[in-house]
């Protein structure tokens, strides 16, 4: 959807940014010195996130894993602490019918509608719908690089294997760092939907 509007695409396409589809990606691949950056969750994972959490919207998300392999690329696993703590997000599971309408606004339109409220103005603590985000620190770590084998097609069973090493090696990040980078945890790594 991003790339439909026309100054919009215009914008994003003169800072790098470039569409998630399969056909962008694997040209980006394919270009000598360039590496492309896919937030794997993308929308979907932006509707759950909250204060405290640490779930990934990766378990359905094969295509990334596909396209590594079909290349031959190096995966490399990153993880952000602190992403979810720069905006308040209420749980909206108890609200069902706004979740049913974040997700209906999801499939048609391609990015969601999140409810949540940022820093605040003046003297009010914190303001619906703000674009300021809450002063909080997010680090990024880094993993080593996953090697994937070159494979003209590969098979669901190839696909798994990369999948659970990626997600081994971020679970390994995340156990690491967490303690130092997110003590107010409110649990553990989560992979859903």
């Amino acid at each position: 959807m991003n790339f439909v509007i026309p100054v919009f695409r215009d914008f994003l396409l003169s800072h790098g940014v470039i569409s998630v589809s399969r056909k962008s990606i694997k040209h980006s691949l394919e270009s000598p010195g360039h590496a492309p950056l896919v937030v794997v969750g993308g929308a979907a994972e932006a509707l759950d996130a909250a204060p405290g959490t640490h779930d990934l919207t990766l378990r359905r998300r094969n295509g990334f894993f596909r396209l590594a392999l079909e290349s031959g690329a190096n995966l490399v696993p990153v993880y952000s602490f602190g992403e979810n703590d720069i905006f308040y997000a209420p749980d909206v599971q108890k609200y069902s019918w706004l979740r049913r309408l974040q997700s209906r606004a999801l499939k048609l339109m391609g990015f969601s509608l999140p409810v949540y409220s940022g820093a605040g103005y003046l003297c009010l603590p914190a303001v619906p719908l703000s674009p300021i985000p809450r002063r909080k620190p997010i680090i990024t770590v880094v993993g080593d690089p996953i090697e994937c084998p070159k494979i003209a097609n590969p098979t669901q069973a190839d696909i798994d294997v990369v999948k659970e090493m990626y997600v081994g090696k971020l679970r390994e990040i995340f156990e690491k760092f967490a303690d130092e980078y997110a003590p107010d945890r409110k649990g553990g790594l989560k992979i859903v939907a």
